[in-house]
């Protein structure tokens, strides 16, 4: 059995520790002697059913037989030090079944190392065409059994004698993904708990300097009001325990349950390694020098992470700022940013230091309200996956802002970015969107290869939209974002009053809404008497309301909680301009009236003046200084909210469909063609056939004759084009309109004659006759497997002007229904389909199904690198779609990453 999983990974624990899972080698049978010489007799006896011999050691590995087992060992330690601590087989019955059997020693039993290695090769036999998976496990082998069932799969199981026979699925239902989320829950919230809640912290690097590095982290720690200890590790100052200063990692007198790490890069390695054999399993690493050195700096994080995996330490960074936790039972400010920002319900994950530092200094004067903010840096190690499924859990965070330059995981991100954002809004801002960005990110991350054909910022916009979360264009808007979510509930619509004492900005903000997509609502007669009667005289009672100029705190009060009480708006925004001296007094009017509004009616304020004064008594509104500002984080919020009140949609599987015969025929071509290449006109039909996707009609030919006897035989107007999977146009490769057998059997003599002139004469020979379609909308369909987002899907307005008109959607595998609803109405030219001007509706739910089948096929089969469908006709409503020119190419699949 060959597999294409990932070959090596690191595993979260539920204990928030790592395990390394990857094949054996040659030098693991010693290893697994080793490990057979510390399992009890009980292990091997539930392994084994009785007593067997260790010379078998090469075999369990799977090291005798090329095509035997998959194999795959877990863990701990590196280099001398690593240790085989379990061992796991997936061995094929037939076509689709695998036999699992697995052994963990005694001392690890009962960490989750089973379940990793379960769910592993669950992915290896999905991805090796397997549909199913049996284990023959004995009845009072309660705790293997148990991880079986922990998996979240449906298990089938019997007793045959003194043993259970169970089997399941291989296909990751809802329960085996909610079983996923609740572990990755669990691991990630135990590991970040030593990083945001430690008790005791130890600081290691140069401390004379208090301006930076560990010496400001550490008085930064105490000025916050740290309710731990703090160890200041630094040999070349004099030690003094009772002050917390000691001259090695050892010398502390508990183990820290953080270490931050502000050494120079070369040193930083044995730092960390002396601290994971003392104990600790949290690093935190500041220090620079490592990816953005080139490969003398990756080697050197290559060698930080193995040596903390050794011990099954957790890393931050390295290249950060630090870390903020504003809990008053914790009180965590270690950075080098002085004091500790006002305290709050948003959470802020950023991979640039510098944008942690400007936001933590600005936070008082934003009004944003801070929970905790990490530094990721690198993220050699700890992800910004990870920080989400810990703060899914933290009550004290209620919104997630996050500054990204890359995904490490994006399929894994958008699984559980899609499940937080139900609850907790996310929003983010993605930079590193065009070539000299991605120059000034590498100190963060690795570079994105300069080939990958995909359009990132688009994926990156598909896959936000696709899982709710709020993408913004800047810092500031992420921000603004931020301050309104943190303060203030989702709107549950779009309705919009403003309440302002000036017709100018009131004209100004109204512009600024409907530019976010926001309304301005005409107010009842009811509302407009009721605001009448207690505003002064000649105050305006429209949308947007004027209390002219002068108006004073009570007016804002009784505007706003009479227009939010009324069910006619969703948000309120109140705009002022008072003098000085009145700033106060309006502030405190609005903030008042803002508190008796619903709990999903939101309230903002714009200022022309001294925010800070506002600030200080406006209570939770968030005040900006301009109303697009504030319009285009209303406009956000809206859009989030409608997202949450949609159904998620689900993935349809479409019927009729060959996986087996289709993965068996395309893996035997990439067999022959290791490296990669275009399907051949007749297998790309094959394909196509096994998943009900049914082209134009269409006959192959080799010779102007057979052209002409293939017209006559379609008896209709044909297309004569070469059969070679290249862009056929730009050769002058293609003929349309042949109406009779003569003009085919001319048309193959125009093609030769055009590639004899372009210097391509190698692709005449093959051609292909098919049947013209004279009726429907063309539209295009494209997917590129990206190696980090997967199959991305783009449909586009198809016919000459594809590429001038540029109005394309794209969509990130698997696709739900509501995906593809998203992505064909968000096309401006939907309306075509739809039946433009009078003409005749066309088929979108023949054109939906196409979308089902392709997204289905392209999961199904990684080994399809490029599809590409151009033209499809969507032809009238009842008469299905039809794909004309198809190209496929396949390619090794990348290493599969986690669900």
């Amino acid at each position: 059995m060959t597999t294409l999983a990932s070959a090596e990974a690191d595993h979260l624990l539920p204990d928030g520790t790592t395990i390394h899972v990857r094949p054996p080698r040659q030098g693991d049978v010693e290893k697994l002697r080793a490990m057979w010489d510390r399992l009890s007799p009980t292990s091997i006896r539930y392994r084994f059913g009785g007593a067997v011999a260790i010379d078998r050691a090469p075999a369990l590995l799977g090291l005798e037989q090329p095509d035997g087992p998959v194999v795959r060992v877990a863990t701990t330690g590196s280099g001398r030090a690593e240790q085989v601590v379990a061992l796991a087989q997936l061995a094929a019955v037939d076509e689709s079944t695998a036999e699992f059997a697995a052994l963990v020693e005694d001392a690890h039993q009962g960490r989750g190392i089973g379940t990793v290695l379960l769910r592993e090769l669950t992915a290896i036999a999905r991805e090796e065409g397997r549909t199913r998976i049996v284990a023959e496990v004995q009845a009072s082998n309660v705790r293997m059994l148990r991880v079986i069932h922990d998996l979240g799969v449906d298990v089938v199981q019997h007793l045959e004698g003194t043993d259970v026979h169970a089997t399941f699925d291989v296909h990751p239902t809802e329960s085996y993904l909610a079983a996923i989320a609740r572990d990755e829950q669990v691991a990630a919230r135990q590991a970040l708990r030593r990083f945001l809640q430690p008790r005791r912290i130890a600081v290691i690097g140069a401390t004379g300097d208090t301006v930076d590095g560990a010496g400001a982290v550490a008085a930064n720690l105490r000025a916050s009001g740290f309710t731990g200890a703090v160890y200041v590790v630094d040999p070349s100052l004099p030690a003094d325990p009772s002050d917390g200063r000691i001259a090695a990692i050892e010398d502390c007198p508990h183990v820290p349950d953080l270490l931050y790490v502000c050494l120079p890069a070369p040193e930083v390695p044995d730092a960390v390694e002396r601290a994971g054999r003392f104990g600790v399993r949290a690093a935190y690493v500041a220090s620079g020098g490592f990816l953005e050195r080139g490969a003398e700096g990756a080697a050197l994080q290559a060698d930080l992470l193995d040596r903390a995996r050794a011990h099954g330490m957790r890393v931050i960074g390295p290249n950060g700022v630090g870390l903020v936790n504003t809990a008053v039972e914790v009180r965590l400010n270690a950075t080098t940013t002085p004091g500790l920002p006002p305290a709050g319900r948003v959470a802020l994950a950023s991979q640039s230091g510098a944008v942690t530092s400007t936001v933590l200094r600005r936070a008082e004067e934003l009004g944003l309200g801070v929970s905790s903010a990490v530094s990721l840096g690198g993220k050699a190690d700890v992800s910004g996956n990870d920080l989400l499924l810990s703060w899914e859990q933290d009550p004290g965070t209620a919104v997630v802002l996050a500054y990204l330059e890359s995904f490490g995981n994006p399929r894994r991100f958008a699984r559980i970015a899609r499940r937080i954002a139900r609850t907790k809004p996310i929003a983010i801002v993605k930079a590193v969107r065009g070539p000299a960005a991605q120059r000034a990110a590498t100190g963060h991350r690795t570079p994105v290869s300069p080939a990958d054909p995909t359009d990132l910022d688009g994926a990156v916009e598909a896959l936000c939209r696709q899982a709710g979360v709020i993408r913004t264009g800047t810092l500031e808007e992420l921000l603004d974002v931020g301050r309104l979510l943190g303060s203030q509930p989702l709107p549950r619509g779009r309705r919009i009053a403003v309440v302002t004492d000036g017709g100018g900005p009131g004209a100004m903000a109204a512009d600024a809404l409907e530019a976010a997509g926001l309304v301005l609502p005409e107010l009842d007669e009811e509302l407009r008497s009721a605001l009448a009667a207690v505003l002064c005289e000649g105050a305006g009672t429209a949308n947007p309301i004027d209390l002219l100029a002068g108006a004073g705190g009570d007016a804002y009060r009784q505007a706003i909680e009479l227009v939010g009480a009324s069910g006619q708006v969703d948000a309120v925004v109140a705009i002022t301009s008072p003098p000085a001296a009145r700033v106060e007094d309006v502030a405190q009017g609005i903030a008042s009236g803002a508190e008796g509004l619903g709990e999903d009616v939101a309230a903002v304020a714009v200022l022309f003046g001294p925010e800070q004064a506002a600030r200080r008594t406006g209570g939770a509104v968030p005040w900006f200084r301009d109303p697009a500002d504030a319009a285009r984080a209303l406009g956000r919020a809206a859009v989030h909210a409608e997202w949450r009140r949609r159904p998620l949609g689900t993935v349809v599987r479409p019927e009729g469909v060959d996986v087996e015969g289709v993965r068996r025929d395309l893996r035997a071509v990439l067999a022959a063609h290791p490296e990669g290449t275009w399907l051949q006109d007749v297998q790309t039909a094959d394909v196509l056939d096994a998943y009900g996707v049914r082209r134009v009609r269409t006959r192959r030919v080799t010779s102007a004759a057979e052209a002409s006897l293939a017209q006559r035989e379609l008896d209709a107007p044909v297309a004569v084009k070469i059969a070679a999977p290249v862009a056929k146009q730009d050769l002058g490769a293609v003929v349309l309109g042949c109406r009779t057998a003569a003009e085919a059997h001319e048309a193959v003599g125009r093609i030769d004659a055009a590639l004899a002139t372009r210097g391509r004469t190698d692709l005449s020979g093959a051609y292909l006759v098919q049947e013209m379609v004279t009726d429907g909308v063309e539209v295009a369909v494209r997917v590129v497997h990206d190696r980090s987002f997967g199959p991305v899907v783009t449909i586009a307005a198809g016919g000459p002007a594809l590429e001038l008109v540029g109005d394309v959607a794209v969509g990130i595998t698997p696709l739900t229904d509501v995906d593809i609803d998203d992505m064909l109405t968000g096309l401006r030219t939907y309306p075509l389909l739809t039946g433009y001007r009078g003409a005749p509706p066309a088929d979108v739910a023949a054109l939906r199904d196409l979308l089902f089948r392709i997204s289905a096929l392209v999961e199904d089969v990684p080994e399809i690198a490029e599809l590409d469908i151009n033209p499809v006709f969507v032809r009238p409503e009842g008469h299905g779609v039809t794909p004309v020119d198809v190209r496929i190419r396949l390619a090794p699949p990348a290493p599969a990453q986690p669900l």
